[in-house]
């Protein structure tokens, strides 16, 4: 495992163990896929239907018509009754769920039964249970649904909390009778429940629903055909992602065949475009049922699978079947449409490097690569991955084999391009030549350009610890106790130039002279990193460096596009305190007075986003002359906010070392201002709540005798916040918020009086390390 890998993978099972929302996994060989080549079409599904009568509007009749006639699976003639299915998620999981349905009836001779779901869907099932009562299913469900009516009402400020979803749901929710979706209307007027139809969608519609436009409000057809397709095409993404290849491709050919149709009949009712936010397509009218755009490369890829018939990947099979490398390679290669990375948060992104088909092509080496690149350059397969922006929006980006196939080249060869052809050009430049060697090549080469260099002084900085590799800034410094090396530690031996010079020479030429625009912020920001790895490397010399870069922050620079400074230029402060904080390491004190200069003029929430990051020149040297002064004009006594602001986050660096700081800490543990609540769940875990502006946290602590009644709800001040985050403070005790009050202000009795004797002298405990710059 290479690079960043083992720390992301931590990260991946935290995210996906709060993200799955499933009750088990179980892995995918222990559910049976459907064998069949089609769904079942149910009895009764083409049968004349004639509307009941109802006050619903003629715009709902006529959408439940179009859906039947377009292929929503008809209930009709089929008996309700619990059933058992599996289901999936998009975060890869899938489980076995019970559900009520309509149970179709059996062929002479059939084994698999077949249920239509209260998404209009066909499911195969694992078993039929008892008779279930639609009428008591409907009733019970619009009488549970009604306290979220009656605080619809009275919330009407609150539209995003007190409104219906009009997002994907998930498949276990889309199927089940307990859960308030919009279908439920349209399999209750096809059955001729006209009274329960009428009471249903009147309950669903009062809370108002999120985003409707006024074409949604006056012709609900669009909500029911994006409800019915997204619950298919949904329903396809997780069979693709479990391996259940035929019923993925029975429901890309209803989609395939209702998408087109579903777009005419959209344009004849009215509705408009949405246009592309896409730079390739900007400002396009986007098709009305634009999320179903996957379908068409899902289509082909399940046509190649089910024709190909069951893959069996060589680790499956066992890479000792496989002694000759090339031949073993070509089998990784092919094995990459079994890729299954699934994604690790949302916002995130899928690691493709982690799945274990891209970790045996890395570990053949360099002899990959040239496969690896035929592979970049021509494969159109897709692997078993998707991606996503939230999993309750139906948009999913299926992800190919070349990507699977860059993300082992990226591995192998510790390179990222934008293009095939710049992979190609690389391979062809270095090709032969021991890795360290390019990464000092790259360095010398004036033309290799910004993202390269770059690129290239993260690896020489690297540390390693002969087994695993990480990039500069996701591991800690070499030490005696780590045991980590620097990557690139031979290439000290280079001369003429050194890698000194070089890393100098490409940051100062990446370090724009003048501001015009964002982008050239985030080139300072590449420039400020080259320095930093410079003085890691390099401490002897680097000082004068750091100072010239320094001198070119934009924070020190008046430019015309100032609203560049929410952008691109947000992360300039931070480069700057911490080229300040390098240099001052070094013995140059200069870039402090600069620091000091600039920072005396800042206000709270133009920096509360880093604040830690951005104030760290300000606990690292306390009593430097410039820091000492402009540190009293900051932090005045009635300014607390750098104290309890920016959810509290200064209180665990350096910065309690700052005199004029500490004083506002203590100020703050006076503060009996209530702030908070917090409350004991089952397991051990607090939940708190912010009654001001710091949000929503929790966590799980290990409760002691104070510890209150599981439910009880606990109200902290100011001062508690303050004293529960000093954790740092060598020889202060700990507060825990769901002290009774006594308990908590006997505690910062204690914590006032340490801190006003010993603040000269104050000892904190070693930082856990966070990251690149970080040493707090």
């Amino acid at each position: 495992m290479t690079l960043d890998a083992r720390v992301m993978k931590l990260l991946l099972l935290v995210s996906l163990q709060a993200a799955r929302g499933f009750a088990e996994e179980n892995p995918p060989e222990s559910w049976p896929n459907f064998s069949g080549s089609e769904l079942p079409e149910p009895p009764r599904q083409y049968a004349r239907w004639r509307p009941p009568t109802t006050t619903l509007s003629s715009n709902l009749i006529s959408s439940v018509s179009f859906l039947f006639q377009l292929g929503m699976s008809d209930p009709r003639g089929c008996e309700y009754r619990d059933y058992e299915a599996v289901v999936g998620s998009v975060w890869g999981y899938t489980n076995r769920v019970k559900a009520h349905g309509w149970i179709l009836p059996r062929k002479k001779g059939e084994k698999q039964a077949f249920a239509v779901s209260w998404a209009g869907t066909i499911y195969p099932v694992l078993s039929v249970g008892e008779k279930a009562d639609l009428k008591k299913d409907v009733r019970a469900l619009i009488d549970a649904d009604e306290p979220f009516r009656r605080q619809a009402a009275t919330n009407q400020t609150n539209h995003f909390l007190y409104s219906r979803w009009d997002g994907i749901d998930r498949e276990g929710t889309s199927i089940s009778e307990t859960n308030m979706t919009e279908l439920k209307v349209v399999l209750l007027l096809r059955l001729g429940e006209a009274k329960l139809a009428q009471e249903y969608w009147n309950a669903w519609r009062e809370p108002g629903i999120m985003n409707e436009g006024k074409e949604e409000a006056n012709d609900p057809f669009r909500t029911l055909a994006f409800a019915w397709t997204r619950a298919l095409f949904d329903r396809a993404i997780c069979a693709h992602l479990r391996g259940d290849d035929n019923l993925a491709l029975a429901d890309c050919r209803r989609l395939a065949m209702v998408w087109p149709k579903l777009e005419t009949e959209a344009d004849r009712r009215g509705y408009e475009h949405a246009r592309s936010y896409e730079q390739s397509r900007y400002q396009q009218k986007l098709p009305q049922f634009s999320f179903l755009e996957p379908t068409t490369d899902l289509l082909a890829d399940e046509k190649r699978r089910v024709e190909a018939g069951p893959h069996r990947t060589v680790l499956q099979i066992g890479k000792d079947k496989f002694p000759d490398k090339p031949g073993r390679i070509r089998a990784l290669i092919a094995d990459l449409e079994e890729v299954n990375a699934r994604q690790w948060d949302q916002p995130g992104g899928v690691a493709l490097n982690w799945d274990p088909i891209v970790q045996a092509i890395v570990a053949e080496g360099e002899d990959a690569v040239e496969p690896l690149l035929d592979c970049l350059e021509k494969d159109e397969r897709l692997t078993r991955s998707v991606e996503f922006g939230r999993d309750f929006l139906p948009d999913r980006r299926l992800i190919r084999v070349r990507w699977a196939a860059e993300a082992a080249l990226n591995e192998i060869l510790r390179v990222r391009f934008e293009t095939k052809a710049d992979y190609r050009r690389y391979w062809q430049k270095y090709r032969g030549e021991p890795m360290v060697e390019r990464w000092y090549r790259v360095l010398l080469d004036d033309e290799a350009g910004r993202s390269q260099w770059l690129e290239t002084a993260e690896n020489i900085l690297g540390r390693t610890d002969g087994t695993n590799t990480f990039l500069w800034g996701n591991a800690p410094r070499p030490s005696a106790t780590n045991h980590y090396v620097l990557a690139g530690e031979s290439l000290h031996a280079k001369t003429s130039p050194s890698v000194s010079e070089l890393l100098i020479k490409r940051a100062l030429l990446i370090a724009p002279t003048n501001y015009r625009s964002s982008e050239d912020c985030w080139t300072f920001r590449d420039a400020a990193r080259m320095g930093l790895m410079l003085a890691e490397w390099d401490p002897e010399s680097a000082a004068p460096g750091l100072a010239k870069i320094v001198q070119r922050c934009p924070a020190l620079t008046t430019y015309p596009e100032r609203e560049a400074w929410a952008f691109g230029c947000a992360d300039a402060p931070e480069q700057f305190a911490r080229l300040s904080v390098s240099m001052a390491e070094l013995g140059d004190m200069s870039g402090l007075d600069l620091y000091a200069n600039w920072i005396r003029d800042q206000k709270f929430k133009d920096l509360e986003g880093s604040l830690s990051d951005v104030l760290s020149p300000l606990g690292r040297f306390p009593n430097h002359p410039s820091i000492k002064e402009v540190s009293a004009k900051l932090f005045q006594t009635n300014n607390g906010d750098w104290v309890t602001g920016d959810y509290y986050s200064s209180l665990a660096t350096r910065l309690v070392l700052n005199e004029s700081y500490r004083a506002l800490v203590l100020r703050a543990l006076k503060d009996k201002t209530p702030t908070g609540t917090i409350v004991l769940k089952n397991g051990g875990r607090f939940e708190y709540e912010s009654i001001n502006k710091h949000g929503y946290e929790s966590g799980i602590l290990t409760p002691d005798s104070f510890a209150p009644k599981i439910g009880a709800t606990v109200t902290y001040r100011v001062c508690d916040d303050v004293g529960h985050r000093l954790t740092r403070i060598e020889g202060l005790p700990r507060l825990e918020l769901y002290w009774p009050e006594q308990k908590r202000d006997e505690t910062l009795d204690v914590m006032i009086k340490f801190l006003t004797k010993n603040g000269a002298n104050l000892k904190l405990t070693p930082a856990t390390w966070m990251g690149p710059g970080y040493e707090e």
